[in-house]
């Protein structure tokens, strides 16, 4: 279901997701890449935390640029922090992308639509 490019070192393959809180599923969305844009992301740690983003960039720029504040350890940023405090490594990050949100023709209210959800 997910492309996979020699640079990403992982890609859940699931369909779903359970969403923890309330126990609803989320179905996955679309077919992506590693130079996918304008989506949505979990990173899901060794631990089984899953920090949710959202990114206009390349999936394989954004990944990089976790995996670079990781390797850092740069306590500033929030995933940084944690893979930090939990002596987890940067080869260790798993990102899935859980769907595509392209801006609005008229601009801006992209990050609006994503709240709504």
């Amino acid at each position: 279901m997910f492309a996979l490019a020699p640079h990403l070192s992982k890609f859940p393959n699931v369909p779903t997701l359970v969403r923890l809180e309330t126990g609803c599923n989320y179905r996955l969305k679309g077919h992506f890449t590693c130079l996918s844009k304008f989506v949505v992301y979990g990173l899901v740690c060794p631990c089984g935390l899953i920090y949710v983003g959202q990114t206009t960039l390349q999936i394989k720029t954004r990944i990089s640029q976790h995996r670079s504040t990781i390797r850092r350890s740069n306590t500033k940023l929030p995933v940084s922090k944690h893979y930090v405090e939990k002596g987890h490594s940067d080869s260790e990050l798993e990102l899935m992308v859980l769907e595509e949100v392209f801006p609005l023709r008229r601009g801006g209210g992209c990050e609006l639509l994503l709240r709504k959800r």
